[in-house]
């Protein structure tokens, strides 16, 4: 299987994971959730999502509702802070990049409290050990590569070095995932 039609498939794996959601209305705004999923990987809408968008805008165009998150739920709770989400998000994405660099140049150090305390003491990112580690996994969870689960793929090997130097060429994928 060639690494385009892998990751189609975990996409359209992650999408069918998400219907349950947009069925049973749990989470942030499942439907956006769900459609932003398919833009992102340039996925065609699936029959039900179509279904429920168009429930959701015909309720709009009939004066049912007055907005977007009354039709398919709130992206943000109330009493959110902008400047402090902006800045998680900031964070998760240099954490996250940090990490990368340091498990490049030594590919056998754990992935620990240790590597969290070095990432978070750097100058430009400026948080504590355990933030950083927050928002590392908050990264992973929102569709950065894990970097442990990467690790753990590749053989122990004079190789493993040049597999990670392959696989920082997929920066792009990185960057896109986290976006948000």
């Amino acid at each position: 299987m060639t690494d385009v039609n892998a990751s189609t498939a975990a996409a359209l794996s992650a999408l069918e994971a998400m219907r349950m959601d947009v069925e049973n209305c749990r989470g942030r705004s499942p439907a956006m959730v769900a459609l932003r999923h398919c833009v992102r990987n340039r996925l065609a809408l699936p029959s039900w999502l179509e279904r429920v968008l168009a429930q959701g805008f015909e309720r709009l165009d009939r004066c049912e509702v007055l907005t977007l998150d009354d039709c398919f739920g709130r992206w943000w709770k109330r009493g959110t802070h902008q400047h402090a989400e902006r800045c998680k998000a900031r964070h998760r994405k240099q954490v996250h990049a940090e990490a990368w660099r340091l498990l490049q140049a030594d590919p056998s150090r754990p992935i620990a409290r240790p590597l969290f305390d070095e990432i978070g003491g750097a100058r430009e990112i400026a948080i504590s050990g355990s933030a950083a580690e927050k928002r590392y996994y908050e990264a992973i969870a929102a569709g950065a590569l894990d970097l442990a689960v990467l690790r753990a793929r590749l053989t122990v090997t004079s190789g493993q070095s040049h597999v990670f130097s392959e696989i920082r060429g997929n920066a792009l994928t990185l960057g896109s995932a986290l976006k948000d």
